[in-house]
């Protein structure tokens, strides 16, 4: 990828196509920004996606921005981060434009922190929900929640790899296979069954400052909530981080919030999923509630990370 220099504050910058040899230089953008995240984790993510980073005249990031391909016509934008001195500089609208550039008329979803939402107002983009960071300590001796009547929890299983593609397209509002199959690789998976058939599926990796729970997504809140404890009650002590989805201007789903903080996870921020021509997940207020019999459709109550959505 070929880009133009552009003249920030007092310097030139210019944007490199990101690569293996640059992880280094993002984490230490990552600690810089306040980032939790782990040079393994910017790996990950780079298996799964594409990038640039901007670079000063004298080799230091100042800034970086990844996009990741959902099937043939979705994408998600993430890692959006800028050293904080050049924050109001422009230099993070220069990156996110460039993604968008790359991405073309995709329809393409990205979760905004607040410092960013503003920005990503003015190119378009439009929110459709909200996601709670929950995270701490466990908690030890955390209860196991024991699932609805006629629905069985087990270990994910290479042979269920196909159904949980299937499910997520239905909660996501389109395939993300490959991002799916590059998180189920490095994660533990429990999957929920009802009659043989899945309801519902939630993965935990290791990820930023301890494991991070994601995506989890169900047919039923009740299956969601015994899903999610039972990845937290076979989870060693140590710190957990999982971020719920839910519609706006509405509390995160009470059985999954409420067991979060009985297990020493507290919501330590908000931020807002938003779209550019993307449809919305499916979330637990649209269906549940107000459309009971709609009980069977996957629903998606927490994301797969904040820059995979």
């Amino acid at each position: 990828m070929t880009i133009p220099a552009r003249r920030v504050q007092a310097y030139e910058a210019t944007l490199v196509t990101l690569s293996p040899e640059h992880i280094e230089r993002m984490h230490a953008l990552a600690i810089a920004v306040g980032w939790s995240h782990r040079a393994e984790d910017l790996t990950q993510l780079l298996s799964l996606g594409e990038g640039v980073l901007a670079i000063d005249a004298i080799g230091r990031a100042i800034g970086s921005a990844m996009w990741f391909r959902m099937g043939t016509d979705m994408a998600s934008i993430g890692m959006v981060m800028t050293v904080p001195p050049l924050q109001a500089s422009g230099v993070g609208r220069w990156l996110t434009e460039t993604a968008l550039d790359a991405l073309g008329d995709r329809k393409i979803r990205l979760v905004a922190t607040r410092p960013a939402y503003h920005l990503d107002y003015s190119l378009g983009f439009r929110p459709v929900a909200t996601v709670a960071r929950y995270q701490g300590h466990l908690t030890p001796g955390t209860v196991c929640l024991p699932p609805p009547e006629g629905v069985t929890i087990r270990a994910l299983m290479p042979a269920d790899i196909a159904a949980l593609v299937s499910f997520d397209a239905h909660a996501n509002g389109g395939s993300r296979r490959l991002k799916l199959e590059g998180i189920v690789s490095v994660s533990r998976g429990m999957v929920a069954e009802r009659g043989g058939t899945l309801v519902g599926f939630g993965l935990c990796r290791a990820y930023g400052r301890g494991r991070f729970i994601g995506p989890l997504e169900a047919c039923d809140e009740t299956v969601a909530a015994a899903l999610l404890s039972a990845l937290i009650a076979t989870e060693p002590e140590g710190f957990l981080r999982v971020d719920l989805l839910h519609a706006e201007e509405m509390a995160p789903p009470a059985r999954l919030s409420a067991l979060t903080e009985a297990a020493g996870l507290v919501q330590a921020e908000t931020y807002t999923l938003m779209s550019l021509r993307a449809p919305a997940p499916v979330l637990h207020s649209t269906l549940h509630g107000a459309l009971p019999e709609a009980a069977d459709e996957p629903v998606m109550y927490a994301v797969m990370s904040q820059s995979l959505a």
